[in-house]
């Protein structure tokens, strides 16, 4: 049973998250557009809390299988860091990202809802009873409403800046559970191994001109990646080139992203 406001709930506490493929993203707005979020007899508008990172996948699934669905997207920005040398070259692109971490909202029967366990991306399905539909269907329009704010909005950014923060792993395990904890969307994420003494390393970066919560986004990244690591401090845990010329590459890119996976 969903408790009354419990979407702007979700919407004030967690604002950040998603990277998507902007062809994908375009294509799914489209979609998106063109679902008209009513009260349908026999179908529930509810809330489906997704496994991490699997919130674009479910959408193909609900795309795929007919379910009418909504994920409320807002503008960002990946942040690209390419090595030339020695010498770091940054470079931002624009993308689209869920507004709500690990939720869709999805309208269905009792059949699509035994069906959708089967997409493989669901955690848990928020029930909405028949009473309540009329006041989540109002919320699920008053975020539309904050999509659409957020898509006329241009977004502000902070000084430049240049970020690292490097945790070592006994394992490659606590690696991957670690970062199924995280957002992995506006930082670099480079995985590295010391073969000789068979320690793992997980390097995230940010640098250039990055909104405030890129940098929100990065700190909590870095707390909750210190709850399974060891945080490396001091000039090695500072020099990513260190890493790079001492220890093999595992996973050059989005490696947060990938070891969540595992």
């Amino acid at each position: 049973m969903v408790e009354h406001g419990k979407i702007m709930d979700f919407a004030n506490e967690d604002m950040a998250l998603n990277e998507a493929d902007s062809s994908s993203s375009d294509e799914l707005n489209g979609i998106q557009n063109r679902v008209q979020i009513t009260i349908k007899d026999g179908a529930i508008w509810m809330p489906i809390y997704t496994r991490p990172l699997h919130e674009f996948r479910l959408c193909e699934y609900c795309k795929d299988h007919e379910i009418p669905f909504y994920l409320p997207l807002v503008p960002g920005f990946k942040i690209h860091n390419v090595y030339k040398g020695q010498k770091r070259h940054t470079y931002k692109k624009e993308i689209m990202k869920p507004m709500l971490s690990s939720y869709i909202f999805a309208q269905l029967t009792e059949d699509q809802k035994k069906q959708i366990w089967r997409s493989n991306s669901v955690n848990s399905i928020w029930n909405v009873t028949i009473e309540e539909q009329p006041q989540f269907v109002e919320e699920l329009h008053g975020l539309q409403m904050m999509e659409a704010l957020a898509l006329s909005t241009k977004l502000e950014f902070k000084k430049e800046t240049d970020q690292i923060a490097i945790f070592e792993f006994d394992e490659i395990d606590k690696a991957s559970d670690a970062c199924r904890n995280v957002n992995s969307y506006d930082y670099v994420s480079v995985f590295y191994k010391d073969e000789k003494n068979k320690k793992f390393y997980l390097v995230l970066s940010i640098s250039g001109n990055v909104p405030k919560t890129t940098i929100d986004d990065f700190n909590k990244a870095c707390n909750s990646l210190a709850e399974y690591g060891i945080r490396i401090r001091g000039k090695v845990g500072m020099n990513q080139a260190y890493y790079e010329e001492h220890y093999k590459v595992v996973i050059k890119e989005d490696a947060v992203s990938k070891l969540s996976r595992l």
